[in-house]
């Protein structure tokens, strides 16, 4: 009977598991944008947001907030562009210029060009910053250090606010000469005295939540990497959620904490659930087209450092990795005879012709990766192994930026572990394991869900 009765919990919870994320999949995007719409009610907003950012009808939410700035008595000022600009039409690495969206007339102002920042100017236009970007969980992924950025100037721009009285001063001359203007709506004096809030709209973690992969951050590397003035920061795969990274950002690295800072949280959200619904997925940015591209990611992006072609220009970026002096077959072998990795993935040879990028329509060889086990697959330990085989293999052919692979992996010493014969992958990531170790402490203080 206890046996029975056992079963029986146990069912339970696993229908209840499968409800909340079937509520999930249908509905919870709707109930963060209404709660966000109820929250910045009768205020001045600037979004930095993308395509990556839509409800369940998949809309994007800027779009969602300019219809419905006149029902809930809000201004949508302006908004924040990432790298890709805010409805994702930007080439990858490519500077975004400030400019008017043509479908809705609104302001963009880049924060991916000559600026890193919303200025003291933008921000006094607003009462608050709202964020909803879908990250892919991997450190060097620009958008979460683009969110630092912006997150840094609102907490700086309050701090001022708070001790410089001349500040303060300016702040009435400009409401009364607002006053003045005929289109100027009413908003009373001690408005423009207020701190501005910073909102971020949580998505799910495209990895998931659990599995932390990767050295921590120990060199200053700007849109890929910031350090705040610590020793060291998160890792390359790191586990948690816009909405906690950025709560830990304010808490942990910030120079001037935000003090009105809220996550809208994702109802029914679990650690261990990856991103849960196809329907909603929207590339994050045009060559991370798939999970699967996004699985790879966290130890192929690395790649970005050599003059092998990491697939751009192909239907599978940075799950195909090759070049015209490669031997596809080859590699291939090595790494399925590899125990250390081929447990984890499958390694095909393909010969491919990029359209853009590296080797412009020249013929490579070389291989596609296959995740086939998701729970166990450790990215930066597969990625780096694969780059250690093509070093191995190509030592007079094959280059890799010093400086550049150093801030992409991480760890200022990688670029002389990874061309030393003598280290293995495990020694390179054993290296950085007390730092780590520090880091998840860290973290932990700051995990919003289950």
């Amino acid at each position: 009977m206890k046996q029975q009765s056992f079963f029986v919990v146990i069912l339970m919870l696993l229908a209840s598991q499968i409800q909340a994320n079937l509520q999930y999949n249908s509905t919870n995007y709707d109930v963060q944008t209404q709660e966000l719409l109820t929250q910045i009610s009768g205020k001045r907003i600037g979004i930095l947001t993308n395509p990556s950012c839509i409800d369940s009808s998949r809309e994007l939410l800027f779009d969602v907030l300019f219809k419905n700035q006149n029902i809930y008595n809000f201004t949508l000022e302006y908004a924040l562009a990432p790298e890709h600009g805010i409805r994702g039409d930007q080439d990858a690495g490519a500077l975004v210029y400030d400019y008017v969206d043509p479908q809705t007339n609104i302001t963009v102002y880049s924060l991916y060009g000559t600026r890193k920042q919303p200025t003291a100017e933008m921000l006094q236009k607003v009462d608050t910053i709202v964020h909803c970007i879908v990250d892919v969980g991997t450190r060097f992924f620009t958008y979460i250090w683009t969110m630092s950025y912006a997150q840094e100037a609102v907490g700086d721009y309050n701090f001022n606010l708070t001790q410089n009285t001349q500040l303060k001063n300016n702040f009435q001359l400009n409401n009364l000469q607002r006053k003045l203007s005929s289109n100027f709506k009413e908003i009373q004096n001690n408005d423009y005295k207020k701190e501005i809030s910073f909102i971020v709209v949580d998505r799910p973690n495209v990895l998931g939540g659990e599995q932390i992969q990767g050295c921590p951050l120990e060199i200053e590397s700007g849109y890929i990497g910031r350090l705040f003035n610590q020793n060291f920061t998160i890792p390359t795969r790191y586990a948690m959620t816009t909405g906690e990274l950025a709560t830990l950002f304010n808490e942990e690295y910030l120079p001037h904490k935000i003090n009105d800072f809220k996550v809208i949280k994702i109802l029914n959200y679990y650690r261990n659930s990856a991103f849960p619904n196809a329907s909603l997925w929207i590339n994050p940015s045009p060559n991370m087209k798939t999970y699967q591209t996004a699985y790879v990611y966290p130890g192929t992006g690395v790649f970005e450092q050599t003059n092998l072609s990491e697939g751009r220009g192909t239907n599978n970026p940075f799950q195909t990795i090759g070049a015209p002096f490669v031997n596809g077959t080859l590699i291939s072998q090595i790494l399925t005879y590899d125990n250390t990795v081929n447990q984890y993935a499958q390694f095909t040879p393909v010969t491919f012709i990029p359209t853009a990028s590296k080797w412009v329509n020249e013929t490579c060889s070389g291989i596609q990766i296959t995740v086939i086990d998701k729970e166990r697959y450790d990215s930066v330990f597969v990625g780096t192994r694969i780059m250690q085989v093509l070093l191995q293999q190509y030592p007079e052919n094959m280059t890799l930026t010093k400086k550049g692979s150093c801030q992409e992996f991480g760890t200022i010493n990688f670029y002389n572990q990874i061309t030393n014969k003598s280290i293995t992958v495990k020694d390179i990531l054993d290296s950085c394991s007390n730092n780590l170790k520090e880091w998840e402490k860290i973290r932990e203080k700051y995990l919003i869900y289950n």
